[in-house]
């Protein structure tokens, strides 16, 4: 089966196919590793300025949770919930060892995005789940991609914005 003939559950309950919600143009999937992490937190707000159109993320909490947490953070973007982290796992995104989870780096890197006002909350999804972004295009090829080295590791706004222009540029020169 094809990536885009994939099978999803939105946050509102409603299922699609990858090929439905991305409408035949490129899309960007956010995987965030739970919805109490202040680093997840912290991203959905830094990506909340792209268009909905073109990000969806990607939890592996429970629908009416996930549907809480996109109305509590004020996020337009829609959310697939994936709680079985068969979506994760088809896009090799693996669950923390010790060492991603906890070290020094990690922790101040917690304490900036604790101090930006992302207080983490009740882990609703797996803790231990490691997150990625992906920009897949209309055929369902990964046109770029950051797998996350560990718990406080997500691509930046500017990285995503740049992959984005790359696969607008890149869909032109065709």
């Amino acid at each position: 089966m094809g990536l885009l003939a994939e099978r999803v559950q939105l946050s509102t309950g409603e299922s699609v196919t990858l090929r439905e919600l991305f409408g035949g143009v490129p899309h960007v999937l956010v995987f965030v590793r739970h919805l109490g992490c202040t680093f997840c937190r912290e991203h959905v707000r830094e990506l909340a300025d792209l268009s909905p159109d073109l990000v969806t993320f990607v939890s592996t909490a429970d629908p009416a949770t996930t549907n809480r947490f996109r109305n509590w953070i004020g996020t337009p973007h829609q959310f697939i919930c994936d709680e079985s982290a068969s979506l994760f796992q088809r896009f090799g995104l693996k669950r923390a060892t010790l060492a991603q989870a906890i070290s020094p780096r990690i922790a101040a890197r917690g304490l900036i995005s604790v101090l930006k006002g992302n207080i983490n909350g009740k882990p609703a999804g797996d803790p231990m789940r490691l997150g990625g972004t992906f920009l897949i295009d209309g055929d369902g090829l990964i046109l770029w991609s950051h797998v996350a080295k560990d718990v406080s590791d997500n691509a930046t706004l500017s990285e995503i914005r740049s992959a984005i222009a790359a696969a607008d540029s890149s869909v032109t020169d065709r």
